[in-house]
């Protein structure tokens, strides 16, 4: 046996402004998440922090700032090279794939029909 609930229009309106402050704060507590994610890695001593491989670069050049601003695949490429970070640019261009994932450090834009990448804030 099925029971009807009638519920009045003033009580959906509150269930529905109660799930937009439980939307807003998950919202800011995901945030505030990435940014404790991000600040640990920053605090990390370098010694701690293995930079080998090209994710391990990336991650050198996310400590040194310089994916503040938007890169693009190549222009990381070009600063690991400076670095001494000598590989192919598709191996980098799968790391920052791979950091730039859902909850990565990285985020991916498109931007006049090229990917560029930055630090996630």
């Amino acid at each position: 046996m099925q029971t009807k609930i009638i519920m009045t229009e003033e009580q959906i309106k509150k269930i529905i402004k109660r799930l937009e402050d439980h939307e807003k704060r998950i919202l800011v507590l995901e945030s505030m998440s990435e940014n404790i994610k991000l600040k640990k890695y920053n605090q990390k001593d370098s010694k701690q922090v293995n930079h080998s491989g090209p994710k391990g670069g990336i991650l050198f050049l996310i400590r040194k700032g310089i994916l503040k601003n938007k890169k693009t695949a190549d222009d990381v490429w070009a600063e690991l090279e400076k670095e001494g970070y000598i590989y192919k640019r598709d191996v980098v261009q799968t790391a920052l794939n791979r950091l730039s994932k859902q909850k990565g450090l990285l985020v991916k834009i498109e931007e006049k029909g090229k990917k560029v990448y930055a630090q996630r804030k």
